[in-house]
């Protein structure tokens, strides 16, 4: 019951009577008494009475009362109890969840990334050791990269000494054009070539945007080598070098004050720039930082298709292909971030880049362009510009008000996943044309390396459409969406070797690796301790050796998130043995595993009492916002939080973007 004015009165007449007795004089600072300090509160707190029942007139005064409606029955107007009313009234859903990420309160509508969010909070007893402040193998993000942009030191530096040497310049951009050009075509080869080949005799001859779209392309040059080729052909340590080169393209960008002379040239250094701190940046701050890229380019009016805005056909196709990349990286940095959609405005109408080649595009020529018929160098990004019209029309098809991606019965999601269904339908259709039109194995090595991507991708998609209890496994190794969870991590899993053994082979196996995250590796090894048995456990094992076979980095136990990780693969194998010992079965360890227990000094007799039954995992409280049977933009493609590169966690995981876990 609220105390009235009355009683207030009467209470503060009672302190005021209140006999003080005078105690110890101690020196102290002068402050208010407390009978003053509550004095004052009760006078604060009769203020707000006042005004609460001003209010409350007012809010049920006649002329603030709504017209009832003609022929309303007279008891359907009688007002409800507050306490009524809100059982009556259910709140709609928000299709998200606040997460606490380390003291972060993170917004995320994800449902994997949700999921397995909690379920690492659930499991990590399993990996953590009892020494204070020792790093987690779930994910440490660093602050390493806090001045990304913004510092005031930059503009006072000079770039004279950030540059390649001569002798490195024209062999980074040959790199570039072999290796990274193919996978992101966002500058025009041909142009960009004449500012290299001054830049190789005097940096300082090329204006200062210029300077840093070269520092970005070297930046991305770099990061496609390995750690022995970086030696080889720079003389020096791969992470080194590479940083020197982000520091080059800050301090350029600071130096021009891009934020207020931007242009084409410097949409095409920060996308290019953030491309190679993907993975190695907060991921959440990257996704925040890409907003940036985002607003340059709506403001110089990339949103909108050239033909539209009467610009020369060389601009025209230029801006497709930047804005296109735009819409790519923006819809895969909001995933990887925990949101089910990039939140891109809708209100844009350019079209997709055109199949021609660089060689077809003639800055200031007036002449129109036409596309090719077959290949083109266009070949991988075609692939990926309709991926992110996928990702653009699964938005508009996901509707929040019709249905719950939360719920758990499947028959809720039925319409939304037959509109999923029809999604994929359609992106296989379009990459199945694509493929007979403009993509030929001899035709080069990204065209290879496109062929070996397609099937996986479709195959991955077309699988996560079938509801959970419509699985073959259902009933016998799937019982709850934590199950299915565990399934769908692996989608894809099956041709992972293939696609490392064709990316080594056409020289993109960079790609692959820079979109890998330890995160859910670590999530899947967890997920075997307690799953000792079954077809999936088999096909997990499988999944985790063929990582272990390409990432050999893991096997680098003096750093404590591969430490970790391998402890965490020994302790799945010790329970897997002893489980299929009891059933009178002898497993024979696999390399890998014996290689990380001689790494780790630990023999194979360590073990983990599995968590539940061998074939069944119980469904916990961690475990209430596991993924709907199929959400297109959440389920597959969300990855955990970054791996900080700066202390040696290289992003190993699966590769929670726009292919799938191996891509």
């Amino acid at each position: 019951m609220r105390p009235d004015n009355a009683a207030l009165r009467a209470l503060r007449q009672g302190m005021a009577q209140v006999e003080c007795i005078e105690g110890t004089r101690i020196t102290t600072r002068t402050r208010r008494r407390p009978q003053q300090e509550l004095l004052e509160r009760l006078a604060r707190c009769e203020e707000l009475l006042k005004q609460q029942k001003q209010e409350t007139s007012s809010t049920n005064s006649p002329m603030n009362q709504s017209p009832q409606p003609r022929g309303t029955d007279e008891s359907a107007s009688e007002p409800v109890p507050v306490e009524e009313s809100q059982t009556r009234v259910k709140p709609k859903s928000t299709g998200g969840k606040m997460v606490n990420d380390k003291g972060k309160v993170q917004f995320m509508d994800s449902q994997a990334w949700v999921n397995i969010h909690e379920e690492i909070h659930a499991i990590k007893e399993l990996i953590e050791t009892d020494e204070p402040g020792e790093s987690s193998v779930f994910g440490s993000e660093s602050s390493a990269n806090d001045d990304v942009l913004f510092s005031e030191a930059f503009p006072t530096r000079s770039v004279e000494d950030l540059r390649p040497e001569p002798i490195h310049t024209f062999k980074l951009w040959q790199i570039f054009v072999a290796r990274v050009n193919p996978i992101v075509k966002v500058i025009h080869v041909p142009t960009v070539q004449s500012q290299v080949m001054s830049a190789s005799t005097d940096f300082n001859s090329i204006p200062l945007r210029s300077q840093a779209l070269l520092f970005a392309i070297f930046a991305m040059s770099v990061l496609s080598l390995t750690k022995d080729e970086a030696l080889e052909i720079l003389g020096s340590s791969r992470d080194d070098y590479l940083r020197r080169l982000h520091v080059g393209t800050k301090t350029a960008l600071a130096k021009l004050d891009f934020l207020n002379n931007y242009d084409m040239v410097v949409l095409q250094t920060l996308l290019l720039y953030f491309f190679s701190l993907e993975n190695t940046y907060n991921s959440h701050a990257t996704w925040i930082l890409g907003g940036l890229i985002v607003r340059l380019a709506q403001k110089m009016g990339y949103h909108r298709d050239g033909e539209t805005l009467g610009l020369t056909p060389y601009e025209t196709e230029m801006r497709r292909r930047i804005w296109w990349q735009i819409v790519l990286q923006d819809s895969k940095n909001a995933l990887v971030s925990g949101l089910s959609h990039s939140m891109l405005l809708k209100n844009w109408d350019t079209k997709m880049p055109q199949n021609v080649n660089d060689v077809d595009l003639f800055p200031g020529s007036s002449e129109p362009i036409y596309p090719r018929e077959g290949p083109t160098e266009m070949g991988f990004c075609l692939y990926s510009y309709h991926l992110a019209k996928f990702l653009t029309d699964a938005e508009s098809l996901y509707d929040r008000e019709s249905t719950n991606p939360w719920d758990d019965d499947d028959l809720l999601l039925l319409p939304l996943t037959q509109r999923n269904k029809q999604l994929v339908e359609r992106l296989e259709n379009s990459l199945n044309e694509l493929e007979e039109r403009h993509i030929d194995a001899y035709a080069g090595n990204i065209h290879v390396f496109s062929l070996a991507l397609r099937p996986t991708l479709v195959a991955k998609m077309r699988e996560m459409t079938i509801p959970m209890r419509q699985q073959p496994e259902w009933g016998t190794e799937i019982f709850n969406k934590k199950d299915n969870l565990f399934k769908t991590v692996m989608i894809g899993g099956d041709v992972l070797r293939n696609i490392y053994e064709v990316s080594i082979q056409t020289g993109f196996v960079w790609f692959v690796k820079h979109h890998f995250r330890l995160d859910v590796l670590a999530f899947l090894t967890a997920q075997l301790c307690q799953r000792p048995i079954g077809t999936l456990t088999d096909r997990g094992w499988g999944f985790v050796e063929t990582v272990y076979s390409f990432e050999d980095q893991l096997l680098d136990v003096t750093q404590r998130p591969f430490a970790q990780q391998a402890k965490l693969v020994v302790k799945a194998w010790d329970v897997r043995q002893r489980v299929h010992a009891q059933a009178g079965t002898v497993l024979e360890t696999p390399g890998f595993v014996r290689r990380l227990e001689e790494a780790l000094g630990t023999p194979s007799t360590r073990a983990v009492e599995p968590v539940g039954s061998p074939h069944r995992t119980e469904e916990t409280e961690a475990d209430q916002s596991l993924e709907s049977a199929f959400d297109v933009l959440g389920s597959d493609w969300q990855a955990l939080p970054d791996i900080d590169y700066s202390q040696g966690q290289a992003g190993p995981g699966f590769y929670g973007n726009e292919f799938g876990p191996f891509y």
